[in-house]
């Protein structure tokens, strides 16, 4: 789900098997369709807020930058991992909730051509951003 300039990974709690989860593993898709990467900075899978939770916010700047490298139009996949005194859990199945549907920035350095204009119309030109 798409939350202002994030994602918002959300998953269901896992059967612990009597051990508590202490560690998330979180994977999202990378751009080639295949590999799939951990997000340390967004989704820490150790911080009780993210294991409390069960969820955590990418930043779409991130999903757009290597490793991910997604471009624009992309569905998010994720695959999550859960961990305990038993160890680590199967990979889940890869969810997708969210499409990255970015808004363009506005143009900057608007300016008109005034040599252009005339009585039905003007040109104008900006900076590339």
């Amino acid at each position: 789900m798409i939350s202002g300039d994030s994602v918002l990974v959300t998953w269901n709690e896992p059967d612990d098997q009597g051990s508590a989860i202490t560690e998330y593993k979180v994977y999202i898709r990378q751009a080639d369709g295949v590999t799939y990467a951990l997000d340390l900075p967004s989704c820490d899978g150790r911080i009780a807020n993210v294991i409390n939770t069960r969820s955590c916010l990418v930043p779409i700047k991130t999903l757009r930058a290597a490793p991910f490298s997604l471009p624009w139009g992309s569905g998010v996949f994720v695959k999550i991992e859960a961990m305990n005194t038993y160890g680590i859990s199967s990979t889940s199945l890869e969810g997708n909730g969210a499409i990255i549907l970015t808004k363009p920035d506005s143009p900057m350095g608007l300016t008109e051509v005034v040599a252009s204009k005339t009585a039905t119309s003007i040109t104008l030109i900006w900076q590339e951003g």
